[in-house]
């Protein structure tokens, strides 16, 4: 006896990963652009972590034991840099750089500043706690400090959040 598939086994085979195909198809970018948001938020909450822990470890850098922290600037939305504040400034400046880090494609930071007008954010956690501190900038010479944050993501409408606290807690909603 012989064992194999007939022409109508290997049609109805055919016509189901067709149908399949037409169903996955249409939302193949959707699925793409959602799966973006995920992985930049999880990537920046995982250096903004990995600043905390630089920080707590008493990481040198360039000869020194700086705090470490992360910074957003609204007029680069393609990127954040992690950096190392080694004149205690609280802020990011030449020379500090360790990473510049991009964003996902398809990908939008938006209010990650507490208030409104603000156009740069800094997350800097300074040792021996670590504490942290949020770091809000209106321009060059004027910031204020805030004692948490929500950075907001999104893509096409959908929304994912990091809460930063003054105790360092991160969280992502």
């Amino acid at each position: 006896m012989n064992k194999a598939f007939t022409l109508v086994e290997t049609l109805v085979v055919i016509v189901i990963i067709v149908i399949l195909s037409l169903i996955v198809l249409p939302n193949y970018n959707s699925i793409k652009r959602q799966l973006a948001l995920q992985r930049a938020v999880n990537k920046l909450s995982q250096d903004i972590r990995r600043a905390q822990e630089m920080t707590i470890e008493g990481r040198e850098f360039n000869g020194s034991f700086p705090g470490y922290g992360i910074y957003l600037d609204e007029s680069n939305p393609n990127y954040y840099i992690l950096f190392a504040d080694l004149d205690g400034g609280n802020d990011y400046d030449a020379g500090e750089l360790i990473e510049q880090i991009p964003i996902e494609s398809y990908v939008i930071i938006h209010d990650a500043c507490p208030v409104f007008f603000c156009n740069k954010l800094t997350i800097i956690f300074t040792a021996p706690d670590p504490k942290v501190s949020v770091i809000v900038w209106w321009g060059t010479d004027l910031f204020d400090f805030v004692s948490s944050v929500q950075i907001k993501l999104s893509v096409d409408g959908e929304e994912k959040i990091i809460i930063i606290n003054e105790a360092g807690l991160i969280a992502v909603e």
